[in-house]
């Protein structure tokens, strides 16, 4: 899964995070990477920021969401005989 999915997820979320960067309105939707949470800090150890994992954590979501209200999505199901081909 590592090797074929997670080269997936980075060109994903980078050019998501690039195409946000460049739109002057969309750019307020990044994380500000100076927004530390100290509750973080403190339980972490480090400087973490948890608005970063938060984005994230929606991109991948909001991906998943998509995929699976697809027409690639019901073909995998029928495909693999997951669900009734009606």
């Amino acid at each position: 899964m590592a090797k074929a999915l997670f080269p997936k997820y980075l060109e994903f979320i980078k050019k998501t995070i690039d195409d946000l960067r460049e739109d002057q309105s969309a750019r307020k939707w990044l994380p500000d990477a100076r927004n530390y949470c100290g509750f973080c800090a403190e339980k972490e150890g480090k400087g973490t920021n948890h608005e970063a994992f938060e984005f994230i954590t929606s991109l991948l979501d909001i991906s998943t969401a998509e995929f699976m209200d697809s027409d690639e999505f019901l073909g995998l199901l029928k495909e693999n005989n997951l669900i009734k081909d009606e």
